[in-house]
């Protein structure tokens, strides 16, 4: 484990969080993504909300530990352009590629697919650019 910065971890999560929101909000892609995964009525919960927050905390904390550090540097990705393309290769390599398998076997829509990880590859370059430049 690398050392990070948990501010910059911090907003990241939060600015990843934000990203989700906003994806899935009426303003953008919530009628589609409705439609598409079958959801009839789009109500989260507190908890819901909370364990999503978490859950962009996680991912922020995990790409900070892959683009770089002060000590050490996994990917190497010290300027805004390394680290977006860090986190669309995060996105393309593992997200996307392990959602194409759950999609195909529960036969959904190649549509909500490119929703999703529509989703998760601006989400990830924004917070990969954040982190490759806040040390």
């Amino acid at each position: 484990m690398v050392a990070v910065n948990w501010l910059a971890v911090l907003v990241a999560g939060i600015i990843h969080f934000a990203i989700g929101m906003l994806w899935y909000s009426p303003v953008m892609f919530a009628k589609t993504w409705m439609e598409l995964a079958g959801v009839k009525e789009m109500k989260a919960s507190a908890k819901d909300m909370v364990l999503s927050l978490l859950g962009s905390l996680v991912v922020a904390y995990v790409l900070a530990q892959l683009v770089c550090s002060n000590v050490v540097c996994y990917a190497g990705a010290g300027s805004m352009l390394n680290g977006a393309l860090l986190g669309i290769m995060v996105e393309i390599g593992f997200i996307a590629t392990l959602l194409l398998g759950e999609m195909l076997y529960e036969k959904k829509s190649f549509k909500l697919f490119l929703l999703r990880n529509g989703y998760n590859l601006v989400a990830l370059a924004v917070v990969g650019a954040l982190l490759a430049v806040w040390k």
